[in-house]
């Protein structure tokens, strides 16, 4: 997945009809996977799954690249 932005996945959602909310979850792929299933014609379906192919080959739940913590470096402490 090249990293979508919570903008970006929300864009998408709103596109797709679905709850706006910027995670990639089931309800987001089963619309986009629709949309490709109901495609018109061959170019149509090229292009939906181009357009929304970080959501199809997505799993779990997904959110923007934006919303990634960094990671922190600390020391663990032996319990």
């Amino acid at each position: 997945m090249e990293g979508l932005t919570t903008e970006e996945i929300r864009e998408l959602q709103r596109e797709l009809g679905v709850v706006a909310d910027g995670l990639i979850g089931p309800k987001t792929r089963a619309a986009a996977e629709k949309l490709l299933m109901e495609s018109s014609s061959i170019a149509a379906a090229q292009f939906n799954a181009e357009k929304y192919s970080d959501v199809l080959n997505s799993s779990g739940i997904v959110g923007g690249v934006d919303n990634i913590d960094e990671p922190v470096d600390e020391p663990v402490e032996e319990v």
